[in-house]
């Protein structure tokens, strides 16, 4: 199996993916990012070099008080607010992709 792909974290950073990407790779794989203004630019790319985006979850920063949620925790009231949380990022996600795809 040879789909690779390059990480960005936090930012999108053009000139990492000028420097990594190449041209067999599958795609970009997107965590952590800290600003709107990043993901749209990831999305631009995306549709303009025609190369496809991976998410590892979640997409943006600052939206849960760890990095991951806890989704496994034996606390009810941890894991409903952990998938409360994944629902809402993932509709998040889909409402960025649909509105883009509509430009």
């Amino acid at each position: 199996m040879r789909r690779f792909m390059i990480g960005q974290y936090s930012h999108y950073n053009r000139d990492k993916h000028i420097r990594d990407f190449k041209d067999n790779f599958y795609g970009v794989e997107a965590c952590l990012l800290e600003d709107d203004i990043d993901i749209q630019k990831l999305i631009s790319e995306a549709n303009k070099d025609k190369f496809n985006i991976g998410i590892h979850f979640p997409l943006r920063a600052g939206g849960w008080r760890l990095r991951d949620p806890q989704f496994l925790s034996k606390d009810d009231g941890i894991r409903k607010s952990s998938f409360e949380y994944m629902k809402d990022e993932l509709e998040c996600c889909y409402n960025w992709v649909n509105n883009l795809l509509k430009e």
